[in-house]
């Protein structure tokens, strides 16, 4: 077995067993009720205000994995990250103002604790982890989140 093939099959390893998890994410009740538009406003803002604290936290903690970055690849992949935190915050600023969200009240808003985790442990990541260890976080989320965009 070549190199490549083991890192293949350890992210198609990884990818299965968190298969149930995906699966459970994309098929969650919230997004039909959004396609349906059967969310209330309150609802909404609650997204808004969660991602918008979730992107800001991300945009830091790529612009901390750049700076400690250890190749030119990580650097630009992390670069890449970053371009893509900041696209979302334009996208969700629009959305707030569609929704009529005070910025005040979305930069004020309690965050809560497991809307918040994954951006959390990311920071970790930023601040305490190798560029392979936040390699591995975003080859997990990046395909999720980012078949979301």
């Amino acid at each position: 077995m070549t190199r490549n093939q083991s890192k293949s099959n350890f992210i198609e390893l990884i990818r299965s067993d968190l298969s149930n998890t995906i699966d459970a994410i994309l098929n969650h009740p919230y997004l039909y009720a959004l396609e349906k538009k059967e969310i209330s406003k309150a609802k909404l803002e609650i997204f808004v205000c969660e991602e918008y604290h979730i992107i800001s936290n991300d945009k830091r903690n790529f612009a901390i994995t750049i700076s400690k970055a250890s190749s030119d690849v990580a650097s630009k992949l992390f670069t890449d990250c970053l371009d893509v935190e900041l696209n979302a915050l334009g996208n969700l600023t629009i959305m707030a103002e569609k929704l009529i969200i005070d910025k005040r009240k979305i930069e004020d808003y309690e965050q809560l604790a497991g809307c918040q985790a994954y951006t959390n442990y990311l920071t970790r990541l930023a601040v305490y982890g190798s560029d392979a260890e936040i390699l591995i976080a975003l080859l997990i989320d990046l395909p999720l989140w980012g078949s979301q965009l």
